[in-house]
């Protein structure tokens, strides 16, 4: 999944997330769009960070995925930059920081047995909070406030 794209201008990058970050994800992409010439023979990796951890991942058909270890903690703020080295690996291009956002609160597995779903086949009904709620099967309504759209008078 494509989570953000990341336009990349010499030593600039603006980001556009697509989602939120949830806590715990895996296979979170990040695309790059490289717009200025000098990138085109670098060898490209992504840096992406929170506040304690760093992690240098290599950018294939433009693209780098975000390091699931980075989305463990709640509040932390992920941010992402790029360099290029060239041929010799000497540091190139270095970017600017951009944030791909806060990580949220998600549904992770609880450590419980999954328990199954059961269904029944008499469903509880559902009560009309209303007379004017009630309808039958043709799909006309019976209740006062409907009798008195469709023209007839109430009770009749």
């Amino acid at each position: 999944m494509i989570f953000a794209d990341v336009m990349v201008r010499f030593s600039t990058i603006d980001v556009m997330v697509h989602d939120k970050l949830p806590c715990g994800a895996a296979g979170l992409k990040v695309r790059f769009r490289f717009m200025d010439s000098a990138w085109n023979d670098l060898k490209k990796i992504a840096v992406f960070r929170n506040k304690t951890q760093t992690f240098d991942v290599a950018i294939v058909d433009n693209c780098a995925t975000i390091p699931q270890e980075l989305l463990t903690k709640v509040l932390d703020v992920i941010d992402v930059g790029i360099y290029g080295t060239d041929a010799e690996q000497a540091l190139a291009i270095p970017t600017l920081w951009g944030s791909l956002g806060r990580i949220e609160s998600a549904a992770n597995p609880s450590g419980d047995p999954v328990k199954e779903s059961t269904t029944t086949n008499n469903p509880a009904p559902i009560i009309p909070s209303s007379p004017a709620d009630v309808t039958i099967s043709s799909g006309t309504s019976t209740g006062p406030a409907a009798q008195a759209t469709n023209g007839a008078a109430p009770g009749m």
